[in-house]
C-alpha cells in the first residue's frame, strides 16, 4: 500500500494541506491517515472513498494498473471502487 499512501501524500501536499486538515475533512483518525501515508495502513473501500472525496479526487487518480497487479487486485475490485465513489454522496 506504499504507492496509494505515496499517491495520498503528494495530491495533499499539492493542495497544500496539512495532514491535520485530511484529518477534518475525513473524520478519519489522525493516527490512521499517517500510517496510510507511509504505507502502513490498509484502508478498506470507504476510507479511500472518503480521502477521495476530502481531496476532490477519483480513485482512478490515486491507483494505476500497475498498482493493482502488484497487490493482486482484479479489475472488478477497481471498478467497484470507482462505482462506489460515483455513487457517494458529495
Amino acid at each position: 500500500m506504499k504507492a496509494l499512501g505515496s499517491a495520498i501524500r503528494e495530491i495533499r501536499k499539492s493542495k497544500r494541506q496539512t495532514l491535520m486538515d485530511l484529518h477534518y475533512d475525513t473524520r478519519i483518525g489522525y493516527q490512521t491517515l499517517g500510517e496510510i501515508e507511509h504505507g502502513n495502513g490498509n484502508p478498506c473501500m470507504d476510507t479511500v472513498i472518503r480521502i477521495c472525496q476530502a481531496l476532490e479526487v477519483t480513485p482512478s487518480t490515486l491507483f494505476s494498473c500497475s498498482h493493482w497487479l502488484t497487490v493482486g487486485c482484479k479489475n472488478g475490485q477497481f471498478a467497484a471502487l470507482e462505482s462506489a465513489f460515483k455513487s457517494c454522496p458529495k
